[in-house]
């Protein structure tokens, strides 16, 4: 009787109606990435996905005193439907723009009063955005263990949780080439071109070598599945409830990797991810929510009185790093159209080619910021900060560098008034008063937010005949 075990499959079927449109120029394309076939009029085929799990709990002495519990399976979710939405109006054939006259239009309730006349042909430059056809939606595999242990009116929980990646949802940008990529003299992949169907310029006239069956496409972005990524964590709380008064304290380890950043559009969970080679390899970093360590506190005091009245003050308290983030050259140096490459942090000035930089100051004033003084800036610069002087030699990681740690105190007061409307029914009325970050009210230093007033300080340019990088260093950048 004090041991439960549960077990069960669950299956999610996905159909979506077929409303994209369908660009026919596009479907004829042979140049994509990796010869990935792009049809912006398909949907996802229609999927059904499997996941079994089992769980189960322990109440060692049957009386809640320890207990031990834990479950593993396969855990599926449907993704921001934006992300799905995105081919549906970044087609090729729905474009969008403006209309003015210099002074404005005179309102309307005619909607179409100032429709322009539709011209019916294809346009020559576009970008678009499309699914792999077997695309799933996301699904990782969740293993829990956990204990519930009550010690002198305390419940102290510890709780390690691994999820795995199964179906991670990732994106390429298939207009990049996957023949004729260059190794730089540093061993980094550079793209030949930023893209395989470019804007062909005539007499320096953009787009006037493009036809409707010859479209620039400045960006093509696929969506699919990579079995890459993963999510530790290990959480310690221990709690207390008194009379009128409830404790808590808690600790959070995580480490989360996985090979895609979050947002609402293609383009840019593709372009913001911070890569150090190949920008469409799926290669595992660190997650952009990625948050370490955690510790929270809260107190939470309640006092009821005369029947009708009570009175709650509650104090909350987190410390943690205030975010992660990414080192990455001031330029695109790889050549994806992209300002995300990682950083290299150079151990000697023998590691790095630096230019003169001539620099304006004053309006009409220059001087020559010659190679010598950026490294020793550069130098200088590196060895002030911890994690950076903590990777010399090596790349920077993708949201590797943790801004400093903050402490930050929350208080809360709550007023509650009875007001008894009816023999079985009561009202209440309640004013709540919050102060965020208190402390900073009482010490200017207490509650500060502090970060990197740069994670660009290093800019980055190509020889195209000998391919090899030169770089400066930011003149104005100090700390």
């Amino acid at each position: 009787d004090n041991f439960t075990f549960t077990y069960g499959v669950r299956a999610d079927y996905t159909q979506f109606y077929n409303t994209f449109l369908y660009n026919p120029v596009v479907d004829t394309l042979t140049q994509f990435y990796n010869g990935i076939h792009a049809n912006t009029g398909a949907a996802p085929n229609t999927a059904v996905q499997i996941s079994p799990r089992i769980g189960y709990n322990w109440d060692v002495f049957s009386d809640q005193t320890l207990q031990f519990r834990g479950g593993t399976g396969l855990f599926q979710g449907a993704p921001p439907f934006v992300w799905i939405s995105n081919q549906a109006s970044n087609s090729g054939m729905a474009l969008f723009g403006q209309i003015t006259d210099g002074t404005g239009f005179v309102f309307s309730p005619d909607v179409n009063a100032y429709r322009p006349t539709l011209t019916g042909g294809l346009s020559r430059s576009y970008n678009i955005n499309v699914a792999d056809p077997n695309y799933k939606f996301p699904q990782v595999w969740k293993t829990t263990l956990g204990a519930d242990k009550k010690l002198f009116g305390f419940t102290i929980t510890v709780e390690a949780t691994h999820i795995r990646n199964i179906n991670a949802t990732v994106f390429q940008n298939i207009v990049l080439p996957s023949t004729g990529l260059i190794t730089l003299v540093d061993g980094r992949t550079r793209y030949p071109s930023t893209s395989v169907y470019p804007n062909i310029r005539v007499g320096g006239v953009s787009l006037a070598g493009n036809t409707p069956g010859n479209p620039a496409i400045g960006n093509a972005i696929y969506m699919t599945n990579a079995n890459v990524g993963y999510v530790n964590t290990l959480f310690v709380q221990v709690q207390r409830t008194f009379k009128n008064l409830f404790v808590s304290a808690a600790y959070n380890y995580q480490e989360a990797k996985d090979a895609t950043v979050n947002g609402s559009t293609a383009s840019t969970m593709w372009g913001s991810k911070p890569v150090f080679n190949n920008s469409n390899a799926f290669t595992q970093g660190y997650s952009n929510n990625y948050l370490p360590h955690r510790f929270i506190a809260q107190a939470i005091y309640k006092l009821e009185y005369l029947k009708h009245y009570s009175t709650s003050f509650g104090i909350f308290a987190e410390v943690a790093p205030n975010y992660t983030t990414s080192y990455i050259y001031a330029n695109d140096l790889n050549n994806d159209g992209f300002q995300n490459d990682l950083m290299y942090i150079p151990r000697g000035e023998g590691e790095i080619l630096l230019k003169d930089l001539v620099v304006s100051y004053d309006v009409s004033k220059t001087f020559t910021y010659t190679a010598a003084q950026q490294w020793a800036d550069l130098d200088k610069y590196i060895s002030q900060d911890k994690y950076l002087s903590s990777r010399r030699g090596q790349y920077a990681e993708r949201y590797g560098a943790q801004a400093p740690w903050r402490g930050r105190w929350d208080v809360k007061f709550l007023q509650d008034y009875k007001i008894k409307v009816s023999e079985n029914k009561t009202n209440t009325i309640q004013f709540s008063i919050d102060v965020l970050n208190i402390g900073n009210l009482v010490n200017s230093d207490w509650g500060l937010v502090q970060q990197p007033n740069n994670t660009s300080p290093i800019g980055v340019s190509v020889d195209p005949t000998t391919l090899v990088p030169t770089y400066s260093f930011n003149p104005n950048q100090t700390e």
